[in-house]
């Protein structure tokens, strides 16, 4: 049974699934997302996602420590 509102639903659904593709196809990789950091602490939200992260470090032999910066006594 053909109904006169088919036609319109059908271009309904397609012009919805074609605003969905073009969308996707806007947004950023997941690289580029990493790489832009657009969110507060970081492009993981502080969590660290990778497994290894060190649980201690020695700042005298600079064990796991991968930078410094030395910080004045006293800012006047």
């Amino acid at each position: 049974m053909n109904s006169p509102h088919t036609g319109t639903f059908l271009l309904s659904v397609f012009a919805l699934a074609s605003a969905t593709v073009v969308a996707a196809a806007d947004l950023p990789t997941p690289d580029e997302y990493r790489g832009n950091w657009p969110r507060f602490r970081g492009p993981d939200g502080g969590v660290v996602a990778k497994a290894g992260a060190p649980l201690a470090f020695d700042a005298k032999s600079g064990a796991n420590i991968a930078w410094s910066l030395a910080v004045p006594a006293s800012v006047t």
